[in-house]
């Protein structure tokens, strides 16, 4: 029985014609494997670099983190005595307002003296004239 290639040659082709198509392909592949082998080189190294860029990143990161901790427990420190601050202002606020409730309180006292005082002033002028006349009416009668 005939082999199809002998019916058809264009059909197939033996493996020597293949050769110099495969080759030509192999060196093509080859080629193209050491461009990549070189760009993944390349990337290694890159990322190697990323690498090393990140893990001074990851240092710094941590140091920044644990200052942020030290200054959130000053700043909490320092809230701390603001609210003791706070509640002490307050009490004194507390005290003022008494004390100056106090303070209205004794100069509507004062107030209330000062008019009693005035009265018993006038009055006292009053029992001095009145005495002074009386002593002008003695001496009248003493010498009449």
């Amino acid at each position: 029985m005939p082999r199809l290639c002998e019916l058809n040659p264009g059909i197939c082709l033996t493996t020597e014609e293949k050769a110099p198509e495969n080759l030509s392909q192999g060196k093509k592949n080859f080629s193209q494997g050491k461009k990549n082998l070189s760009q993944g080189k390349k990337n290694l190294s890159q990322d190697r670099k990323n690498l090393c860029q990140g893990k001074k990143n990851l240092s710094q990161g941590k140091k920044n983190l644990n200052q942020g901790k030290k200054n959130t427990s000053q700043d909490k420190k320092i809230l701390n005595q603001d609210k003791k601050n706070i509640s002490e202002d307050k009490k004194n606020l507390s005290q003022g307002k008494e004390n100056l409730s106090q303070g209205k309180e004794n100069l509507s006292q004062v107030k209330r003296n000062l008019s009693q005082d005035r009265k018993n002033l006038s009055q006292g002028k009053k029992n001095l004239s009145q005495g002074k006349k009386n002593t002008s009416q003695d001496k009248k009668n003493l010498s009449g």
